[in-house]
């Protein structure tokens, strides 16, 4: 009976059936100490349970809150955004006395720009505060598109905003990749994720809702020995500097001023509309000691086969700890989540740690031969 319970791709490692398993063939990235570029570390905004969307009168001010998404942060900001952007209107139709004033944004992250955008080109008058406006995650991120529901404690409710918003931002980056957007032209582009056994990607439930095709099982052969039993989802890779520079631009041409500097209380914000996009300044701003710290650790590598060679991502539970691979630069490879630490230059074993777990899961180079036919397959038909 528990074997009916199981995905198809569990039924064949199980070995409760023999399916025919189609071949990936692969090129890995080349893995050593001489080929990292740089070594990134970022601390993601993580709200514990879910994050937060919601937008009500607090004292004199009508406040839309959108932060705490922490590692699923570029997956899930398109969703929400245009969520927030909805409970925001409904609160101004049931508090018409704010209609037509003024909106501070704060925060100049993802969230924040493309709220301050989305606003503006609705018609609302715009201006960004912000503690930082380089130094930010979504700059650093290395751009899976994946809800990350195991970073999350929620409910089943929560569970159905999170498959909600994430259904949403995949519809929304379909809509950019195929240049249907109103506005934005770059950032996500297409691309396969093969997501390893015993892995949740969080991107079932919307292959249930009919937003992304059905995914493949595949076995991945690297042609150095290695080969991986996954599941193929036809995903994005979001470039989190594309997307910035898009909204950036966009926030160019309305006209919103940025000013940086440093909000520390909601209250004492002259404009009577607020939209709080401060990430871990939530804490403060909005009172919430639900925010914490999460520290990654990313590994930008260098000398790697060509880009047609790497146009594919990984995300795998390698030794027990979760190791992600994407083309962002000439690719990036992450695996630490340490919560509660904001220290940016701390933990920096992790580093060889991360190293460590990618040469296991990838191996070494494949043959020269192995790697022409990889690019081939991978490259679009012109």
């Amino acid at each position: 009976m528990k074997c009916f319970k199981l995905s198809l791709f569990a039924l064949f490692v199980s070995g409760c059936t023999t399916l025919p398993l189609k071949v990936e063939r692969l090129t890995p990235p080349t893995l050593s100490q001489h080929h990292i570029a740089k070594k990134v570390s970022c601390v993601r905004p993580t709200r514990n349970g879910i994050f937060q969307i919601r937008s009500d009168v607090e004292g004199k001010k009508l406040v839309t809150h959108i932060y705490g998404h922490g590692g699923a942060g570029l997956t899930l900001a398109a969703g929400s955004v245009d969520k927030g952007l909805k409970l925001f209107e409904q609160a101004l139709t049931a508090n018409p006395k704010f209609k037509n004033k003024p909106i501070r944004v704060v925060g100049a992250g993802i969230m924040g720009m493309w709220s301050a955008v989305g606003l503006a080109k609705k018609g609302y008058t715009v201006k960004i505060s912000a503690k930082e406006l380089k130094n930010l995650p979504s700059y650093y991120a290395a751009g899976i598109f994946g809800p990350a529901p195991d970073s999350m404690m929620v409910s089943k409710d929560e569970l159905k905003l999170v498959d909600a918003v994430a259904a949403r931002s995949y519809t929304i980056y379909a809509e950019i990749a195929a240049g249907r957007h109103p506005y934005i032209k770059r950032g996500p582009e297409p691309m396969p994720i093969y997501v390893g056994a015993h892995t949740n990607s969080g991107l079932d439930p919307l292959v249930a809702m009919g937003v992304m095709p059905t995914p493949e099982q595949v076995l991945v052969d690297f042609g150095n020995g290695k080969k991986h039993f996954s599941t193929k989802f036809a995903s994005f890779f979001i470039h989190g500097p594309k997307l910035m520079a898009e909204l950036h631009r966009e926030a160019k041409a309305l006209r919103i001023k940025i000013v940086k500097e440093h909000i520390r209380d909601l209250q004492r914000i002259p404009e009577p509309i607020i939209f709080d996009c401060s990430g871990l300044g939530a804490r403060e701003l909005a009172h919430d000691d639900r925010m914490v710290p999460v520290l990654g650790h990313i590994l930008m590598l260098k000398d790697q086969p060509p880009k047609a060679e790497r146009n594919y991502m990984v995300l795998v539970e390698a030794n027990g700890k979760m190791l992600y691979v994407t083309p962002k630069g000439e690719g990036a490879v992450g695996s630490s989540f340490i919560k509660g630490e904001g220290r940016l230059n701390s933990h920096k074993e992790q580093y060889d740690l991360v190293l460590a777990r990618a040469i296991d899961f990838f191996g070494g180079p494949p043959q020269r031969a192995e790697r022409a036919a990889n690019a081939a397959k991978l490259t679009p038909d012109s």
